[in-house]
């Protein structure tokens, strides 16, 4: 079971590294993720609702 979570976690850091050096050292996209991560979540948050409300 160790060796899974091991394994797991060196995956996550190869995905998940690579990704945030590229968003932070791009500026205008991390600005688009701020403004419309909220706007998105939102969203969900909506359709999640009207979903539990008519089912």
């Amino acid at each position: 079971m160790i060796n899974r979570i091991v394994s797991f976690f060196i995956l996550c850091l190869v995905l998940c590294i690579p990704l945030c050096v590229a968003y932070f050292h791009s500026g205008e996209l991390m600005m688009r993720f701020v403004f419309f991560w909220p706007f998105f979540m939102s969203i969900m948050w909506i359709v999640g609702g009207v979903y539990f409300w008519v089912y």
